[in-house]
């Protein structure tokens, strides 16, 4: 018979990480279907509303990147000293077609960009769940849910961090559209990955223009260089009512510990959340998105640990992220009790030291990341 203490240090720290490295390689599978079903169709890997869902992201992503292109083009006649059919070339909206070039190519296919529109898939359903869980939130202003949250952490009222929290529809901005659908912004996706994309939406107008007029306008590609060229470096994620904003002014004051965070999941903000289990932990928030969303709980049982989310907690943590992930990953994970039996074989001290390395620099973090994956796929 095994004593409490023994049970509850099962799991090494090596044997989590070990885990991790496993499951980055089947999900690296699953992405990979994901975008031969998302593109072709031809393997059931999607339900049919989360292809539509998905679709819709990367659509969005395309249109928001085309009309910025275009908005930045000297388009006017008294800008330029280009010709007035490469101006209406220049001025036409091409943003359907952009989208079709790029998919029709496969230019997406296995990129960082299916990645991220599959978390925010995630994400939504998770929101979705939370809602489901408590009806009141929908009858309830976004700004009133919000106030009662700055009371239960005890937030002044005249603290300019309420007026943060209290500003501002968050939990829709960037999250959902008017229609309540899935929707990603593009500054969402991070510098490099945004910026590649916007160099791909650059380069299918050119084509597109180029076809159109039976060949390539040099100005045109001067004009498409300097325009992307000043974008990318101009630039910013920077957004001061986003999700990740006001968790590091609520971590900096002093605010994010356990019982907020689990007040906060409580209060229907799961972008909040997870924003917060990356100030708490340290670790960057795309690398918790992943984690808490892995399929087989090992990973978020780890999290919660580490983070010292009660077992109650937890244990709703893990409900939520189920029915999210399961639409993707599809493996059948454990149920509640399972859960709290792995939450149990897991020591603090070891959750920690697993942190610990999962809070390395993202670029790092992601390179070990992606070198175990195919180094185990391999072996």
């Amino acid at each position: 018979m095994e004593t409490s203490e023994q049970i509850e240090t099962r799991w090494t720290s090596e044997e989590i990480l070990r885990y991790a490295a496993r499951k980055a390689v089947e999900n690296r599978n699953v992405f990979s279907a994901i975008s031969t079903s998302l593109f072709s169709g031809e393997t059931k890997v999607l339900a049919d509303r989360d292809r539509a869902y998905l679709l819709q992201i990367l659509r969005q992503l395309v249109f928001e990147l085309t009309y910025d292109v275009k908005r930045n083009l000297p388009i006017r006649a008294v800008e330029s000293d280009l010709d007035g059919i490469t101006l209406n070339a220049l001025a036409s909206d091409r943003s359907g077609q952009v989208f079709d070039l790029i998919c029709d190519t496969g230019a997406l296919n296995n990129s960082d960009v299916i990645e991220q529109a599959v978390m925010r898939l995630c994400v939504f359903y998770a929101g979705r769940a939370l809602r489901l869980d408590n009806p009141a939130h929908e009858a309830t202003s976004f700004q009133v849910r919000n106030g009662h949250l700055c009371d239960q952490l005890s937030i002044p009222g005249n603290s300019p961090l309420r007026m943060l929290l209290t500003k501002g529809n968050r939990d829709k901005f960037g999250f959902e559209d008017g229609f309540n659908n899935p929707f990603l912004c593009s500054r969402d996706l991070g510098p490099e990955t945004r910026n590649q994309l916007t160099w791909l939406v650059a380069a299918a107008l050119r084509h597109l223009i180029s076809e159109e007029m039976g060949a390539v306008n040099p100005s045109i590609d001067v004009y498409l260089e300097q325009v992307i060229s000043t974008m990318t470096e101009n630039a910013t994620s920077d957004d001061p009512l986003s999700s990740t904003a006001v968790a590091v002014a609520l971590n900096e004051a002093g605010y994010l510990s356990a019982s907020s965070l689990s007040a906060i999941l409580k209060n229907g903000d799961f972008q909040l959340f997870e924003a917060g289990v990356s100030q708490v932990t340290g670790i960057s928030h795309r690398l918790v998105r992943r984690l808490i969303f892995e399929s087989g709980s090992l990973c978020l049982a780890t999290l919660a640990k580490a983070l010292g989310l009660s077992i109650e907690d937890s244990i709703h943590l893990h409900g939520l992220t189920t029915a999210a992930s399961q639409r993707v990953f599809w493996e059948p994970t454990e149920d509640s009790e399972e859960f709290a039996k792995t939450l149990s074989e897991i020591s603090s001290e070891n959750a920690a030291t697993v942190c610990t390395h999962w809070r390395r620099g993202q670029r790092f973090q992601c390179a070990i990341w992606e070198l175990n994956s195919a180094l185990n796929s391999l072996a």
